[in-house]
């Protein structure tokens, strides 16, 4: 028996809704559209006082359960979307068996109606595509796909805020499908290659008709036109659009190029997300002038141009930068990988692998590294990266996985090549292939950008671009796997480790691979500079890798690499400076010599640890300002200026690098030390400290420092609580004078490190850490044999960033002894040269606290001390 009080009973008569008709509260005024999912009704809410539009679901359709869940998902996804560009939606209900809803009534014009005026400027379609943007924007966060954006959907107010409606045939990703596999809901003409064909979609479809709109405001005409339906469909899936500026003046190169990504027929070089798209219109600059105007403008300058060059000299007035023949700037993005997380590292691996191809033609200048990557993340558009770095073209490119037959996997590699003064696709092309192809793809594909940009090969160069690493895909698999392990932190034993066996699997599959051996040099001289093993054989290991990079290669790339590691390995491991320099001259003649990586490691190989400081300085400014969002590099450059008491672009500096990678304990452990040098700022010090307790998973690193700050403010009971190991103990002691109690802890702390240092090659830095101990415990032999060891193995004249260190320990040897005019006898050549450690730490430091009353520290305060200096020695000792 059929209750029909159910309001879910579909079998009753219909009911019609007229003027009048109250539906829940609110009572209906007139109808106002309708459309395949729904009629619209105007209402006034009897409740609020307001008036509201009803949708409701059509009658033939309310006896349609998919329909009927179709229209409650419209609902519910609309309902829980609160945006100024999205119609609101108040309520969910059913009126005799009739699910409807009641949402904002807009007082406007649809989009579709203000187009077909054709009164549309470029700067209103701009502006109306933000505002669509900002709308999906909200709506994909919460998971809501449209699926039927067009103009008729959108709705123009009276003070021209746009909203959009109609969520009808949204689609929320985890619920279950509610259309059959294979339809094609939402209107043809404005719907993505993908929608068409009937394939899985997500919110790149519903970007794809942003970028139909923004192409129907900017021309008046749709972008895929036909005479029927079927026309249509072919279009979208085959046709390329004309240019916008075909039919629509003041539309410039960056927009067409905002135009062609959006509506890029495969998904995966599409926008990726609509704030990305956003931000691209955002750095629009759209000429607002009139036509007439800018013409009048545009005759008058070249007046002015003729007149000048008449008078100057034509050819004295162009800008041979602009017009120069020279190499052509390419910035290679990193790909992106569709596939699962695991396979990151070898669409990284394919990026490496073109860069270095490319970097072998001279004809050719390429920017890449973190700097492109970390544009890219930040949903930076092509337009945009090409300006930051200072570009003419840029490389895109994807890589897709398949599966092929019998299991085998298929790569799809999309790639497009762009113009970024215009936004045009100079050249695209998509791979269709296997990993025992993929070293012809990738010599295929340089070659054929080499040519698009007008490059002429040498004879040298051919072989490099048409050469290959390996003839394995298996070893280059684990090549490509050692420099993902590598790049995510060249300083971690961990990931060093990591890289050396995915490397020596490599060599053990092929024997030849030059590159591979290269790169295990690299990780072995690593491994010994940074003491994780400082063994001799890990030394001779590092040396043999690099010279059988040398025996094995075939071109010169593998000679620019082996001749590297070489560098790399006279630098780390036997800091011979003069050779490491050579090494690097050797490996970078045949690649036009200076660019970023070439100013880099001379800098950082040979010029800075030679002294010569201005010039390694200059060197690393411009690989900071050519690579602005390199974290290394920004970080690198900031320690440079640290160590050249340059204080106020190291802090600069060091902030820009703790934006870029705000997880790195170093950056704030280095700019912490900055204030207490600097300023003598404990309070700012902890704050550096404080601000990263959330974004640094081992705060254990902060240990000592923490130790040392509550020191230098005298919080002792913090210390307490802080103290754990035997020589943390004694200097909890032996700051609050009781020297009994420290002369204990630190007997016990020299024993524990005689014991861990038995056995062992001791390095300069132990040798002077031993020799403070025993200079805390008043043994003045010992202490100073091992002081003056450190200062003999590494001197200033060998190394002059780290042979400042053993004149620290020498100096606070003789303060610990009470000698305080020897003291200041090393102190000052450590004041008086690029070094880390200044007066402004002295000044705080519990362990000086005597010594900075000695006459010689008034005398170095005076010669060597900042403002801040001067002012705190006056507080705490008294007049200069």
């Amino acid at each position: 028996m059929v209750n029909h009080e159910d309001n879910n009973d579909l079998t009753r008569s219909h009911v019609p809704i007229t003027k009048g008709t109250m539906v829940s509260h609110y009572r209906i005024i007139e109808k106002i559209g309708a459309g395949g999912m729904g009629e619209v009704f105007l209402a006034e809410d009897s409740q609020l006082d307001r008036k509201v539009a009803l949708k409701f679901l059509p009658q033939h359709l309310s006896q349609d359960q998919d329909s009927r869940s179709r229209f409650t998902r419209e609902a519910k996804a609309a309902a829980k979307l609160d945006h100024p560009n999205i119609v609101p939606v108040y309520e969910v209900g059913e009126f005799n068996g009739r699910p409807f809803f009641a949402m904002a009534h807009i007082e406007g014009q649809s989009l579709k109606e203000v187009i077909k005026e054709g009164k549309l400027t470029v700067p209103d379609a701009v502006e109306y595509t933000k505002q669509i943007c900002e709308g999906l924007h909200k709506a994909h966060e919460s998971s809501v796909v449209h699926r039927d954006i067009k103009p008729a959907n959108i709705i123009i107010d009276k003070d021209n805020k746009l909203r959009i409606l109609d969520f009808g045939l949204a689609s929320v990703r985890g619920e279950e499908k509610l259309t059959q596999t294979g339809s094609t809901l939402g209107t043809v003409g404005y719907m993505s290659p993908e929608q068409i064909t009937g394939k899985n979609i997500d919110h790149r479809s519903d970007l794809f008709s942003v970028g139909v709109i923004l192409y129907e405001m900017l021309t008046g005409r749709r972008p895929f036109e036909g005479d029927n339906d079927v026309a249509i469909v072919n279009a979208i899936t085959n046709s390329t659009p004309e240019p916008v500026a075909r039919f629509k003046s003041g539309v410039t190169g960056e927009l067409q190029q905002i135009v062609n990504k959006a509506l890029a027929k495969d998904s995966s070089i599409r926008y990726q997300h609509a704030d990305g798209m956003l931000a691209d219109l955002k750095s629009l600059s759209i000429e607002t002038k009139s036509p007439e105007k800018s013409r009048r403008a545009l005759w008058f300058v070249l007046a002015i141009i003729v007149i000048i060059a008449g008078y100057f000299g034509f050819n004295q007035l162009i800008d041979e930068q602009v017009f120069s023949s020279g190499p052509k700037r390419l910035a290679v993005l990193p790909f992106d990988n569709s596939g699962e997380a695991d396979k990151d590292y070898f669409a990284s691996g394919m990026t490496d692998e073109i860069i270095t191809k490319l970097t072998a033609i001279e004809d050719l200048k390429i920017i890449a590294g973190q700097s492109a990557a970390r544009m890219k993340e930040e949903g930076m558009g092509v337009s945009q990266i090409g300006k930051e770095l200072g570009v003419d073209y840029v490389l895109d490119a994807s890589v897709h996985w398949q599966e092929g037959s019998a299991g085998a996997k298929r790569i799809k590699l999309v790639t497009r090549l762009i113009k970024v003064s215009d936004g045009s696709i100079l050249w695209g092309k998509s791979y269709d292939t296997t990993m025992t192809e993929i070293f012809d793809i990738q010599s295929d594909m340089a070659a054929r950008i080499a040519r698009q940009l007008g490059a002429v090969l040498t004879a040298q160069e051919k072989i490099a671009v048409e050469g290959r690493t390996t003839n394995s895909d298996e070893a280059w698999d684990y090549y490509i796997q050692g420099t993902n392990y590598y790049s995510q932190d060249p300083y971690s034993e961990k990931y060093l480790r990591l890289a050396l066996e995915m490397f020596n699997r490599a060599i053990e599959i092929d024997s030849t691979f030059a590159r591979a051996y290269s790169l295990l040099s690299d990780m072995y001289s690593r491994l010994f500079f940074y003491s994780f093993d400082a063994s001799d054989s890990i030394k001779s290991l590092s040396r043999e890798m690099a010279n059988k990079a040398l025996e094995v290669g075939t071109d010169h790339t593998s000679d620019n690499q082996g001749y590297e590691a070489l560098a790399t390995y006279y630098y780390r491991c036997e800091r011979d400076y003069e050779k490491a320099f050579e090494s690097l001259e050797k490996a970078y003649e045949y690649f036009g010599g200076k660019n970023n990586r070439w100013y880099h490691w001379n800098a950082f190989l040979y010029l800075r640890r030679m002294g010569r400081w201005d010039e390694a300085y200059e060197h690393m400014k411009i690989v900071a300002e050519m690579e602005p969002r390199n974290f290394h590099m920004q970080r690198e450059f900031a320690h440079m200026c640290l160590i050249m008491r340059k204080y106020d672009e190291a802090e600069q500096f060091f902030r820009k690098a703790i934006k870029l990678r705000p997880d790195s304990f170093r950056s704030y452990s280095l700019l912490a030390d900055l204030y207490l040098d600097w300023q003598s700022d404990t309070k700012k010090a902890r704050e550096v400290i404080e601000s990263s307790w959330n974004k640094i998973e081992d705060t254990a690193l902060w240990d000592d420092l923490m130790i040392t700050l509550d020191g230098m403010e005298g919080d002792f009971e913090a210390l307490r609580k802080r103290a754990k190991s035997y020589s943390q103990k004694a200097l909890l002691y032996d700051w609050q004078d009781l020297t009994d109690s420290a002369a204990i802890y630190w007997d016990s702390a020299l024993f524990e490190s005689r014991e861990q240092l038995k056995d062992k090659t001791l390095t300069p830095d132990e040798w002077g850490s031993t020799g403070r101990l025993y200079a805390r415990m008043g043994n003045r032999d010992e202490a100073l044999k091992h002081a003056n060891k450190a200062i003999e193995l590494m001197p200033m004249s060998k190394d002059a960033v780290d042979g400042t260190e053993p004149l620290k320990h020498l100096f606070y040897c003789y303060v610990f002894l009470g000698e305080y005019e020897n003291a200041t006898n090393q102190a000052e050549k450590v004041f008086a040269v690029p070094a880390i450690g200044d007066i402004g730490y002295c000044l705080l430091d519990p362990d000086t606290r005597e010594f900075i009353k000695h006459p010689g520290f008034a005398r170095l305060v005076r010669e060597y001390g900042n403002e801040y200096h001067k002012r705190l020695y006056t507080e705490k000792v008294g007049q200069l």
